[in-house]
């Protein structure tokens, strides 16, 4: 018997659900690929922003930061004149403003001021600017930290020379110690304050979004039913077009006399089609699942905790 017609006839309509099922996968996959890129193009945005953020966090503790650090030595400036070490004048117990590493950072750069400023001779102490600072380390001071430091250095080396001989060069070439107003915590260091803790609030928030983005992405990696659609696709495109076509090339040449190769044919086409309507319908419950498992894991006792 002639059954050309009839493989041809299945592997039309294979090719056909074929060609239905190939559009929804690659409309899937362009449909995931433009969820990907705004996806990487969020977590850009989210990481040039958190690059911002924590640069001005940065930079606002550090001059929060440099500011504690000048109360401390300007509290302590006798000691470090007297070249003291920041393991003496560190005292937990009065509950510092800053951690001892980031002091003893500050407490080394002030020591070296003093240092230079000792070592200074008379020309170099007789050149000042306004501020009674010799321009040789106020033009290398540049940094407001140390600056601060250095004027308060030689305005307490001048009160301490006072003392011993009011003649002396430091006593006629600076101002009095006491024309010094101590900074205080004001208007400028509490909305610092505020700046930063106004920063790295932001930073936390922008390191969970970036974690939630992080995790869409890794489930767009793995896109439910992508695999199996495809697997289907194969199956569908070898049972359902490929055997067909070769059964159809052999009943022209070798008659059939039975009905065996077309009820094989018959099988797998209605196998497949059966296997693609149990896919579409798993795609249309897997939202519901999902839901179930959310609230049977809202519901559990490890949930409720």
């Amino acid at each position: 018997m002639d059954y050309t017609s009839f493989f041809y006839s299945i592997a039309g309509c294979s090719a056909t659900i074929i060609a239905i099922i190939g559009g929804f996968i690659a409309s899937k996959l362009i449909s995931i690929s433009a969820d990907r890129d705004k996806i990487l193009d969020k977590i850009k945005e989210i990481e040039d922003e958190l690059d911002m953020k924590t640069r001005q966090y940065n930079e606002a503790m550090e001059e929060l930061n440099a500011d504690d650090a000048f109360g401390f030595v300007r509290d302590n400036i006798s000691m470090l004149i007297e070249n003291k070490s920041i393991d003496v004048v560190y005292k937990t117990e009065e509950k510092p403003c800053l951690d001892y590493n980031v002091m003893e950072k500050y407490w080394r750069r002030a020591l070296d001021i003093c240092k230079e400023i000792v070592n200074l001779d008379e020309d170099e102490i007789s050149n000042v600017n306004s501020d009674k600072v010799p321009v040789i380390l106020a033009n290398k001071y540049v940094n407001d930290f140390d600056y601060r430091v250095c004027e308060k250095i030689v305005h307490e080396i001048e009160k301490n020379t006072k003392k011993r001989n009011s003649n002396s060069f430091f006593a006629n070439s600076l101002i009095d110690a006491d024309d010094i107003v101590p900074q205080t915590a004001g208007i400028w260091y509490h909305k610092k304050r505020s700046e930063a803790e106004k920063a790295e609030l932001r930073i936390e928030e922008l390191k969970f979004e970036k974690k939630q983005y992080e995790e869409k992405k890794r489930q767009i990696k793995k896109p439910k039913g992508m695999k199996s659609g495809l697997s289907i696709f194969v199956a569908f495109s070898i049972l359902g077009v490929i055997f067909p076509l070769i059964c159809a090339l052999k009943n022209s040449i070798y008659k059939f006399e039975n009905l065996c190769m077309p009820i094989v044919a018959l099988i797998f086409f209605g196998g497949c089609i059966f296997i693609t309507f149990v896919y579409l319908a798993l795609l249309l419950r897997w939202k519901n699942v999902d839901m179930e498992v959310t609230r049977h894991e809202s519901n559990s006792p490890e949930g409720k905790l």
